[in-house]
């Protein structure tokens, strides 16, 4: 799901941007984090050990923007991109962030959190507070297909955890994180590529599903809707007016589990609240597809989890049967 088409990619970047810390600690965990913080009292600070694992384009934004003088002055839990994970964002992406101090600031808030976070202590659909107020980074543990796990973060791998500063902890990760600009419904509703599936779910009231819900969704594009509109039409599929078929419709875009792709396998997902699957299918250059349809955005994230847009219609069962696909 990592594929990011150009178009999209040069038309929807400001999905990630939604403008212009408490976790709760069993005893155990504490004395863990104090001793922690005890042995690494006469050690390195966070910008020192962030410039010591590698993450040197990190360091050299939060210089560039004050911010760390802010990294050093407080007890924090980073999480430090890699420079290639800078260097493997769009480009018209890359401009976006490092051309507007406002956004800049918010992006780097959001990898720090005043919560002292273990990977260790790592939950399925942990929320975390960060310094970019509002801002929640999503954790989720995945299994590596290995006899281990995965702790993703917003959908970023965590590579070298818990690594221990006189004033925090660190975390390396694999991807620059973005703060969610929203639900799953305002993703769709700020999209311009989504007017038709926006139409769709306020023609069933759908609203409150698509900002509840968590879980992953799938967007079909206008493009997808307008070449499978009239195939659906000729074979008597016609969701307008039919609100339980509608709802059907947009359920079976949803999974009941938070699925980034660095947590995608290939295989079969339950889909939400029908007991349907989708079809899975990870290649071997990083694209996916999810029954017929390409990924060809992924990895949007949402206060409620995560978004992929995709380049076709998910058509549900007793609908699928009657319609010949390709």
């Amino acid at each position: 799901m990592t594929v990011i088409s150009e178009r999209f990619s040069a038309h929807n970047s400001f999905l990630y941007f939604p403008y212009l810390g408490r976790l709760s600690m069993s005893p155990a965990s504490f004395l863990v984090c104090l001793a922690a913080a005890v042995a690494a009292a006469q050690g390195m600070t966070l910008m020192e050990e962030i410039a010591n694992a590698g993450s040197t384009t990190l360091v050299e934004l939060l210089k560039s923007t004050g911010l760390d003088k802010a990294v050093d002055s407080g007890y924090l839990t980073v999480f430090a991109p890699t420079n290639d994970a800078f260097t493997n964002l769009p480009d018209n992406l890359t401009q976006t962030i490092t051309g507007n101090a406002t956004i800049l600031n918010a992006v780097l808030s959001f990898h720090a959190t005043s919560a002292i976070f273990r990977a260790q202590d790592a939950v399925p659909n942990m929320l975390i507070e960060t310094l970019l107020k509002e801002s929640k980074i999503r954790v989720n543990v995945y299994d590596d297909n290995a006899g281990g796990s995965i702790v993703a973060v917003n959908g970023a791998r965590v590579i070298k955890a818990d690594i221990p500063a006189s004033n925090g902890l660190l975390h390396v990760i694999d991807r620059v994180i973005f703060p969610p600009a929203g639900s799953f419904y305002d993703l769709v509703a700020m999209s311009d590529v989504h007017k038709e599936l926006k139409r769709i779910i306020d023609s069933v009231n759908y609203k409150s599903v698509l900002e509840g819900h968590v879980g992953t969704f799938f967007a079909p594009t206008d493009d997808a809707f307008k070449s499978f509109g009239a195939m659906l039409t000729a074979r008597g599929v016609d969701f307008n007016g039919n609100d339980v078929a509608t709802k059907e419709f947009i359920d079976y875009h949803m999974l009941d589990s938070v699925v980034y792709s660095i947590g995608a396998k290939t295989g079969m997902y339950n889909t939400w609240d029908h007991g349907e699957s989708l079809g899975v299918m990870m290649n071997a250059n990083g694209t996916a597809k999810i029954n017929q349809a390409n990924v060809i955005l992924g990895d949007i994230p949402a206060t409620n989890g995560v978004m992929h847009v995709i380049d076709s219609v998910l058509i549900p069962e007793p609908y699928a049967s009657s319609i010949v696909i390709g």
